[in-house]
């Protein structure tokens, strides 16, 4: 593989001795970058040599080789998958089964197990009944449906609520096993502890799982150990990072990968360069809303600039100095349409206006003839035979006529268009 060495190539444009691709610039006579055969022969072979060394026969027809390629070396790498919930491997990754299969555990430990301030309690599958472990010792059941205590044991082995039918004790035996199944003894208080330390092993299990898990209606959360941060997976897809001191969001993807909030690093961005060129070339003048351009943008003022400096900027304005574009609005170049003639690339031109004409007739009463015209402005005098004049000593006076546009328009010391003023500024690179 190399980089563009064709004799039209752009020297350095990533660095000395990184040439690069330009689209050439007809008004400064620089031509588009042209690519050869060794450069095309590079290309082809760093791609073939991927597909064919995973043993995959080059098919003209297909358009995703590469990507099958690249999936096989990522299949045969020493990354594994595995979807166990209970291994200590440090070289495998979990699944999403491996993860659905936790979340699954841990949904169910949390909605069969409830740690309340003064005790836990533990449901039937159908939340018919609970049964409960209070602070006090005391072990109970209640019956959901009706909200009452059916049986209570205190801490001492006493049965406190409920009854034991007499037909159902056959000589009072007493049992201090967890598992027995019998029907004719009596747990021993023993029993009662050993239970009562097996619930609360699980009720610690619980309460750690849901200090560091937590949902509501809209998103499912998972804290970071001092409860500073959280990361949030929410229904429409998004998923983001919280800052829970500040409460606010700190970054976030979309549904579809897109980042809506936070900011990523301009070195970290490949290709940002070509992005702004795409959208923004340098030496396009743009308005600014403020007095003060923002970093890496000139003010087109007629100022100089330091064209070795700014190279990509030079090359829209050879002559190292930019457009003054104060008080100034742009004006298309009349281009051979023959409307604004004789006027070329970058050239200012000042205020005009079309030319206004106008005629007045008047009477004079000097001798029976007419009398100097009394006009200015746009107005001017021509002889008219066909009028008549006042006979001398019949009286009346001369009129002045003044033109003054003010009266009905407004009016200033230049021509213009209805504007709003911005700063006109050009990025400097």
């Amino acid at each position: 593989m190399h980089r563009i060495d064709t004799p039209t190539a752009q020297k350095d444009k990533f660095g000395h001795g990184k040439n690069g691709f330009t689209r050439g610039n007809p008004q400064t006579g620089t031509p588009a970058t042209q690519i050869d055969y060794s450069y095309c022969d590079a290309i082809q072979e760093e791609i073939a040599n991927v597909i064919e060394s995973k043993g995959v026969t080059l098919d003209k027809s297909k358009h995703d080789q590469l990507k099958l390629a690249i999936q096989q070396y990522v299949i045969d790498g020493k990354v594994q998958l595995s979807s166990a919930t209970n291994s200590t491997a440090e070289d495998q990754a979990a699944t999403p089964l491996a993860v659905k299969n936790t979340y699954d555990l841990a949904s169910l430990i949390i909605d069969t197990f409830r740690p309340l301030d003064f005790e836990s309690v533990i449901f039937s599958p159908d939340k018919m009944f609970h049964a409960v472990v209070r602070n006090d010792g005391v072990v109970g059941l209640y019956n959901s449906k009706t909200d009452k205590l059916v049986w209570a044991v205190s801490p001492d082995g006493g049965l406190i609520n409920g009854y034991i039918n007499a037909d159902k004790i056959k000589g009072l035996q007493y049992n201090s096993a967890l598992n027995s199944d019998a029907s004719d003894q009596i747990a021993t208080p023993l029993a009662v502890k050993n239970t009562n330390s097996r619930i609360t092993d699980v009720h610690n299990i619980v309460l750690n799982i849901n200090d560091k898990f937590n949902t509501n209606n809209i998103e499912s959360r998972v804290y970071s150990h001092d409860k500073r941060f959280y990361l949030i997976v929410r229904d429409d897809g998004t998923v983001g990072m919280y800052n829970a001191v500040t409460n606010s969001l700190m970054w976030g993807f979309d549904a579809n990968g897109l980042l809506g909030v936070g900011k990523i690093g301009t070195a970290n961005i490949f290709d940002l360069e070509q992005f702004f060129n795409d959208r923004m070339p340098v030496g396009v003048p743009l308005p600014w809303p403020t007095i003060t351009p923002p970093p890496n943008f000139l003010i087109c003022n007629g100022w100089l600039f330091d064209k070795s400096k700014y190279p990509r900027l030079a090359a829209a304005y050879p002559s190292g100095v930019l457009p003054e574009m104060r008080a100034s609005t742009i004006r298309g170049l009349d281009a051979g349409r023959g409307i604004d003639v004789d006027r070329t690339i970058l050239s200012e031109q000042g205020d005009a206006m079309r030319n206004l004409t106008g005629t007045f007739g008047f009477e004079s009463n000097i001798g029976g003839k007419s009398g100097a015209p009394n006009v200015s402005g746009v107005f001017y005098a021509v002889p008219d035979p066909s009028r008549t004049h006042l006979a001398a000593g019949t009286g009346g006076d001369n009129t002045t006529v003044v033109l003054d546009a003010s009266r009905q328009v407004p009016v200033a010391h230049e021509f213009r268009v209805r504007s709003t003023a911005f700063l006109y500024i050009v990025r400097a690179a």
